[in-house]
């Protein structure tokens, strides 16, 4: 929009009366963000004006050649959406209904003080405008989103919790071949008879128990061949808990990247696989004392090899709970204990030789001779303090985002909003402070502290005060901006910090509570371990402080929209994976973090820029695949980028373009994912199969003899996979191997990867019929010897479940509360501007039965809105529930029970039938039949009926009264109902649309109303 330059907002303001346009002008600019243009008639603009020409227009209504409302219907037919303000002298009510009725935002009555009413305007522009700018940011995110599913490379399929499936994405069509037309209503498709039943079992363990189950098998296209697939099926849930659906990521395994070596050489072999790892391995002897360690255990533990070898495995790794502070058990001993596979417990962090800690994860296992008996211990541990971290921050600013949507003040919200953050982020204690009654110091409001906590620090009472600037808490509210100390008692800020070292708090940060720039509040979180500055952390709770903030000054409408715009933006910021946005002409519009670390560009330096990734001798190729995306077009390929300190980097790239509602391309984006080949490290031969075997890598190697090439060794991990013994796997040609397990397609595939004899990667689901089934990115590259020839190939797979957790968690949510938003919004103003009317003009009246008749008109508009808000709190209730099943006919007598509708026969011919659907079920029946009473003239008879065919469950309810006209019927159900009698339609559209039932009006005028709800199959069940 133009208001983009500077920042300003846009102002067209018409009338006849050229003497108003500079006063008007002056009055609405004394904002400086307001800047005003003028016209006296609309014919002289509407040929010229475009939807993003201005942000707002004020029309009069009366002028000489086209009324207001007549160049406001010219601009809706052009399909300008440009917020329209009515401002006239004119004050009759059909005119402002009118107006509002053709679209209209606002109605003003031009009056003596025309500054108080322009003060006004001013405001509501503002509001319209930054309101506007808001959805168009969540529209754009949500497409943005959406481009993402739509351009996976995975099927991702939703299923009802019996796997039907409901919906699948592009990819889904791309590898089974059923089209999404085909597919939709089907049962699991694509999976063959004889293992039916143990994926129904799958299905209905998760749709039970809500955990998700990974698989891997046989999988079957439509043209009825199979391949090898691997399927992960997770719940989906409602706002309850409840599992209502079940999604599905597929991914075809087939095309197994080939990595080989010789047998002979496993040592060698084992340096390239134990270096491909990017996980701790260290070894022990049966008593613990460390006899190997690679890299990533130096690094992560701060020991090198030599000097922790021969030292026992507590000297070197010491670990604790990450949430209590409280030492941990080792694996290593529990395996000497008990001679089995141990994991490591839940929330487990390392303390680095030099305090650093690091969140980790994995398992012990123990190492055999031959005979069976212990001879060893290795333990693989992973590095996961960022993605749990990740993961906590996610978790926590959900939590926080529906806490604050729940509640109504600090005084309820301050003490849960610290006991999510400090449980979520692993501190020990919080604090919230706000301003006292003088506002010239800050005072606590809330405090929260875990158990295990000693109670001295929280009871001091001391220091219950801090002025601006003083202490920690003063300083923040000083500057507004976040702070951290690392160790208390090395701080000269922090006043507290005797009786917080008595207490066992050794690190603190803090957080402002911000409305705009304005600090309403501090947020302080404490931990008995000393804390590195986090800044992804530390940014993330400053967020926090600014949710809390939009709460307390805005509740809940504004805070919604915010925390969801938030919430859709972390999940590309967070991704590990490149992306970049550009314009249509290649220049950078945005990158996210992952793109920063894995090129070494920061954003700042490239916004506006030609991408600088592309290597001289690539940027014809590059040039094509831009021309596909404005096509609309979307590209896949693997080729090298540049990184800033000049090494080329192997990457799979996805570029696709980026389309607005009307289909146009807007942007191109792509998706890079590091696909750099392996690195070699050194290990001992003995720790090799248990490695592997405990590991979620798996490894084929094979001999170079083009597309004859035969497996010379294969990892128990893979042959589990596989279904074979180690005999049929070992010396077969690779190619027969993967035609096998993968399907002829895959061997075709295969065989061109082996006569390029290149390096290649690509992504398969491996382990269908495993208890946890496979994610997997494979490395297909060649082996060489010292004098650079060939030697063998090498296929590893790297495990990339995790990545697709959270795809589809919020979409219902923020569904609901959108709508929830709008309706409060739209019916609660027009009845605010109903009083508001009455009572000016009772005041200014002298006529003693027109004021009572005010008052009257008042109090009916109040108890209107009243009963509004009860159904919006009823509604947001049932939204927050979820959906039940009802029984129809007892849903049905209690409407009717609830109208006195004396005089009117009521026939019902309703099956015994119960209806998935919203618990306010009994308020859409109401509220047809109130409908009926009120607005159908000579109603009767009312008539309740059901029909049940194979795939839907209709609902007939029909009155004999008057029935309704076509310009009646037009928008029935739209949000503009809210004006029209025929008050809450649009809220049963709603409320029957959360479980997939529409409804419509079929009818015909002069032979009474007539509304078909019908109820999708998976809504409606026979009574036992």
């Amino acid at each position: 929009m133009r208001t983009s330059i500077g920042g300003r907002i846009r102002v067209l303001y018409v009338d006849d009366e050229k003497t108003l346009h500079e006063p008007v002008k002056m009055l609405l600019e004394s904002d400086n963000s307001i800047e005003v243009d003028t016209a006296s008639s609309p014919l002289a603009v509407i040929d010229r004006i475009g939807s993003d020409d201005y942000d707002a227009i004020i029309s009069d209504y009366q002028m000489p050649d086209v009324d207001g409302i007549e160049f406001l219907d010219m601009l809706r037919k052009k399909a300008i959406d440009i917020p329209f303000i009515l401002f006239t002298g004119r004050s009759r009510e059909e005119v402002a209904i009118e107006a509002l009725n053709k679209g209209a935002n606002y109605y003003f009555q031009k009056g003596e003080d025309i500054s108080t009413q322009l003060a006004e305007i001013r405001s509501i522009i503002r509001m319209t405008v930054e309101r506007r700018r808001s959805l168009e940011e969540v529209r754009a995110t949500k497409e943005l989103l959406e481009s993402f599913v739509n351009n996976s490379q995975d099927a991702i399929i939703l299923f009802d919790t019996e796997g039907r499936i409901l919906r699948v994405n592009p990819s889904f069509e791309k590898i089974y071949r059923w089209s999404e037309t085909e597919a939709v209503g089907r049962t699991l498709p694509m999976v063959p008879a004889e293992d039916m039943p143990r994926v129904r079992e799958y299905f209905r363990q998760v749709a039970e128990k809500g955990v998700p189950i990974n698989y891997r098998g046989r999988r079957l296209k439509k043209d009825g061949t199979y391949f090898h697939g691997s399927m992960t099926i997770s719940p989906v849930r409602d706002s309850s808990g409840r599992v209502v659906a079940i999604s599905g990521i597929g991914r075809d395994i087939t095309d197994i990247v080939e990595m080989t070596d010789e047998l002979q050489k496993k040592s060698e072999w084992l340096e390239v696989t134990i270096s491909s790892i990017g996980d701790g391995l260290i070894a022990t002897d049966i008593e613990g004392r460390v006899l190997f360690m690679n890299r990533v255990a130096e690094a992560l533990t701060g020991y090198g090899g030599k000097e922790a070898s021969g030292r026992h495995i507590s000297e070197i790794f010491s670990i604790i709970n990450e949430l209590t502070g409280l030492k941990g058990s080792i694996p290593v001993e529990r395996v000497i204990s008990e001679g089995t596979v141990v994991g490591m417990a839940n929330h487990t962090a390392l303390i680095s030789r030099d305090g650093r800690i690091h969140s980790i994860s994995d398992s012990a296992a123990p190492i055999r001779d031959r005979n069976g008996h212990l001879a060893g211990i290795v333990m693989v541990f992973r590095d996961v303090t960022e993605s749990r971290m990740r993961e906590k921050i996610t978790l926590t600013r959900f939590s926080v985002t529906s806490l604050l949507s729940a509640e109504s003040s600090m005084d309820s919200a301050g003490g849960k909003l610290l006991r999510i953050a400090c449980d979520g982020l692993g501190f020990q204690a919080g604090e919230i402070w706000l301003p006292g009654p003088d506002g010239r110091s800050m005072r606590l409001h809330s405090r929260y502290a875990m158990e295990t906590l000693p109670g001295e620090f929280l009871k001091d009472t001391s220091f219950p005060m801090f002025a601006r600037g003083e202490g920690l808490v003063g300083g923040i509210w000083e500057t507004g901006k976040p702070d951290w100390i690392e160790e208390i008692a090395e701080s000269r800020t922090f006043a507290r910090k005797r009786m917080a070292e008595r207490s066992g708090l050794r690190a603190v940060f803090g957080v402002p509570i911000l409305d705009g720039t304005r600090c309403l509040g501090v947020m302080l979180f404490f931990s008995t371990l000393r804390q590195e500055l986090n800044r992804e952390l530390l940014d993330a709770m400053a967020d926090v402080g600014k949710q809390t903030g939009q709460f307390m000054a805005r509740r809940e409408s504004e805070g919604s929209l915010r925390t969801l715009t938030e919430t859709l933006s972390s999940l590309v910021e967070n991704a590990a994976d490149a992306i970049v946005v550009t314009e249509t002409g290649g220049n950078v519009v945005n990158v996210n973090p992952a793109f920063e670390k894995m090129f070494g560009w920061k954003k700042d330096e490239i916004v506006g820029e030609p991408l600088p990734t592309v290597p001289p001798g690539l940027k014809d190729v590059f040039e094509s695949t831009l021309d596909a995306a404005r096509r609309g077009k979307t590209v896949n390929y693997e080729t090298d980028r540049l990184r800033r300190d000049g090494t080329l980097l192997h990457v799979n790239i996805t570029i696709f373009p980026l389309k607005d509602s009307t289909g146009s391309v807007r942007g191109i984006a792509s998706i890079t994912r590091d696909m750099s080949a392996m690195k070699k490290m050194r290990d001992e031969l003995l720790l090799h199969d248990t490695v592997l075997s405990t590991s979620s890598y798996l490894f084929l190697i094979m001999e170079n003899s083009g597309i004859d090439s035969r497996i010379v060794y294969a990892n128990p991990a893979l042959i589990r996979i596989s279904g074979k013994q180690e005999n049929e796997v070992l010396n077969c040609r690779a190619v027969d191997f993967l035609r096998r397990i993968a399907g002829e397609s895959a061997s075709r595939d295969f065989e061109k990867v082996l006569s390029a004899s290149k390096y290649h990667e690509c992504e398969f689901r491996l382990g269908e019929d495993r208890a946890t089934p496979l994610v997997v990115y494979a490395y297909f590259s060649p082996v060489t010897n010292r004098e650079g020839v060939i030697t063998h190939f090498v296929l590893g797979m790297k495990d990339v479940t995790e990545e697709v957790r959270y795809r589809e968690q919020l979409k219902n949510v923020n569904e609901k509360l959108n709508l929830l938003g709008e309706l409060v919004r739209h019916d609660i103003k027009n009845g605010l501007q109903s009083i508001l009317a009455y009572a000016e003009s009772a005041v200014v009246s002298k006529d003693h039965s027109f004021i009572l008749k005010s008052l009257s008109e008042i109090k009916s508009s109040v108890s209107r809105i009243n009963r509004q808000l009860e159904t919006f709190k009823d509604y947001q209730m049932s939204v927050e529930s979820g959906p039940i099943w009802v029984d129809l006919s007892s849903v049905i007598e209690r409407s009717f029970s609830g109208i006195n509708h004396s005089g009117i026969t009521v026939r019902r011919d309703v099956e015994d039938v119960e209806i998935y659907a919203t618990p306010l079920l009994e308020r859409v029946f109401h509220n047809l039949i109130d409908n009926s009473l009120r607005h159908g003239g000579h109603v009767t008879e009312i008539r309740v009926r059901t029909h049940i065919s194979g795939k839907s469950c209709s609902i007939v309810y029909e009155d004999d009264g008057v029935g309704l006209t076509e310009e009646q019927r037009k928008g029935l159900f739209g949000k503009s109902d809210m004006l029209s009698p025929r008050h809450g339609l649009h809220l049963v559209g709603e409320l029957l649309s959360l479980t997939g039932i529409s409804i419509r009006e079929t009818g015909t005028e002069g032979s009474g109303a007539r509304f078909e709800i019908t109820v999708p199959s998976s809504s409606f069940r026979l009574k036992k």
